[in-house]
C-alpha cells in the first residue's frame, strides 16, 4: 500500500468512492469541519477491497485517473457546503480499509458511508466500513442515509451506555459532541435479562450488579457535567434490546454515539454486536468510539 499524501493532523477524514452515501459523507464532513474550524481530508483508494466487488477498470493508470476525477467531484461537493473550507485529497494505490485505518492515527474522526459501490451494496453495512470501524484509532462516523447532510438539526445527541469502559468513553465523546452542537444529551442504558447457562434466562438483572452499573454511570455523568455545564442531560434506563432502543431514540436525533464494544462478548473481541447491528440502520449518523489503548 502506498501511503496517502500528508495531511494536517486533527483533520476530519472522509473516505470517498463516488457512491451516493459517499457524497452524503463528504457533505456531512464538510459541514462539521467548517463548524469546528478543522481541515477536511478526502481519501480515495484506487484498489477495491476484497468483498467490495471487482471495480470498473483493471488498468492501474486508468484507476488512478478515475480516482482523481472522483476526488475533484468530492472537493466540489465539499466547497458547495463550505466555500472557504481547507480541503486536501489523496488518491492512494492501495485498499480502502487499511488506508483509512492508517490515517486514523492522525485524524480527529473518520467519516464513511455505510455502503459503497460493492457487490453487496444493498446490505446495511459494507465490508470496508465494517473493517474500518473495527480497527480505527479515532471515532468513526457512519452515514447511513443520503439525506444525512447535517442541515436540519434537532438539538439532541443520544449515547448508549452499559457501564463498560468503552461505553463510558462514548459518554465522554457524546458530551463533547453535544457541547459543540449546543445540543442536549440523552443517555440511554438499555438492558435485557442475561443468560446464566444454556437455556437458562434470568427474570431480571441482579440488583447489586444493576446498582453498581447505574452508580458508575451516574458518577461519570456528574463528572462530565461539571466540565460541560451548558449541556442539559436526560437519562433513560430501559428494559429492552439495546439495538432496538437506540434505533428508536435515533429518530429526531442529530447523532447516536456508542462504544466499539460493551460488557458482552469475550476478551479480545474487536467489536460488539450493538454497533454492528446499528450501522446503516440509525435514522441519523452513528459515531463509534475506539477501544481505549
Amino acid at each position: 500500500m502506498t501511503s496517502p499524501v500528508s495531511f494536517s493532523p486533527g483533520s476530519i477524514v472522509v473516505g470517498f468512492d463516488g457512491s451516493p452515501l459517499g457524497v452524503a459523507a463528504v457533505q456531512w464532513s464538510a459541514r462539521r469541519a467548517a463548524a469546528r474550524g478543522l481541515p477536511l481530508h478526502i481519501v480515495h483508494a484506487c484498489r477495491t477491497d476484497p468483498g467490495d466487488g471487482f471495480g470498473f477498470v483493471s488498468d492501474p493508470g486508468a484507476r488512478e485517473a478515475a480516482g482523481r476525477t472522483l476526488l475533484q467531484t468530492a472537493t466540489r461537493h465539499a466547497h458547495a457546503i463550505a466555500p472557504a473550507l481547507e480541503v486536501s485529497t489523496a488518491c492512494v494505490r492501495g485498499f480502502a480499509a487499511p488506508t483509512l485505518v492508517q490515517v486514523s492515527h492522525k485524524a480527529a474522526m473518520l467519516v464513511m458511508g455505510a455502503v459503497g459501490h460493492g457487490i453487496i451494496s444493498r446490505a446495511s453495512i459494507g465490508p470496508t466500513t465494517l473493517q474500518v470501524a473495527m480497527n480505527a484509532h479515532c471515532p468513526v462516523v457512519v452515514i447511513g442515509h443520503e439525506g444525512s447532510r447535517d442541515v436540519v438539526t434537532h438539538g439532541r445527541v443520544v449515547v448508549g451506555v452499559d457501564g463498560s469502559p468503552e461505553s463510558l468513553g462514548a459518554l465522554a465523546e457524546a458530551f463533547d459532541r453535544a457541547a459543540l452542537r449546543g445540543a442536549k444529551l440523552q443517555v440511554v442504558r438499555a438492558w435485557q435479562p442475561r443468560r446464566t447457562g444454556i437455556g437458562i434466562i434470568r427474570s431480571a438483572e441482579p440488583a447489586p450488579a444493576a446498582d453498581e452499573v447505574d452508580e458508575a454511570i451516574a458518577a461519570q455523568i456528574s463528572s462530565h457535567a461539571a466540565s460541560y455545564p451548558q449541556v442539559a442531560v436526560a437519562q433513560d434506563v430501559i428494559k429492552a434490546d439495546p439495538v432496538r432502543a437506540l434505533h428508536e431514540h435515533s429518530q429526531g436525533a442529530d447523532l447516536v454515539v456508542v462504544g466499539r464494544r460493551g460488557l458482552g462478548g469475550f476478551p479480545g473481541l474487536r467489536m460488539g454486536s450493538v454497533p454492528v447491528r446499528l450501522m446503516g440502520r440509525t435514522a441519523c449518523p452513528l459515531v463509534i468510539t475506539p477501544i481505549a489503548a
